[in-house]
């Protein structure tokens, strides 16, 4: 089970990641409904999802995804190494957020670590993927 979670949470950093901002520029939007709209920028979203979320202090934001109904907010951060992710977890759980779930491990044998967690403060979910240098959020209203 902790793979196929690893697995899923893998398959969106990947594919958030192919849509990276190679070629973009800054705050450049693509809106073909009925996807979600995505940015490519480097300024953390302020929406109803993000409320409280702590923003990540280090690594690049590669794009934000939100659709226009608000279900829902990613953001997809590259260049993030492992301690800085550790350091924000540290962060989301002095932010109020505890622990719902943790499927982090080892995967690759070699010191290669890959996170899969979710975290709560009873309004909003923070579902966390990280693996290589690629850190996603998916933030949802409760």
């Amino acid at each position: 089970m902790k793979i196929t979670v690893f697995f899923l949470f893998a398959a969106v950093s990947v594919l958030c990641t192919a849509c990276s901002t190679a070629g973009k520029s800054s705050a450049q939007t693509v809106d073909d409904t009925p996807w979600p709209q995505i940015t490519y920028t480097d300024e953390w979203p302020d929406n109803q999802n993000t409320i409280g979320v702590p923003i990540p202090s280090v690594g690049n934001i590669a794009q934000v995804v939100s659709p226009s109904d608000g279900r829902y907010c990613s953001v997809t951060l590259e260049e993030v190494s492992e301690n800085a992710v550790e350091n924000y977890l540290i962060d989301l759980e002095e932010s109020g957020f505890f622990l719902l779930e943790d499927v982090s491990e080892d995967l690759s044998g070699d010191g290669g670590l890959s996170i899969g967690a979710t975290y709560s403060n009873g309004k909003i979910g923070v579902s966390i993927a990280y693996y290589g240098d690629v850190l996603s959020l998916y933030m949802a209203v409760l």
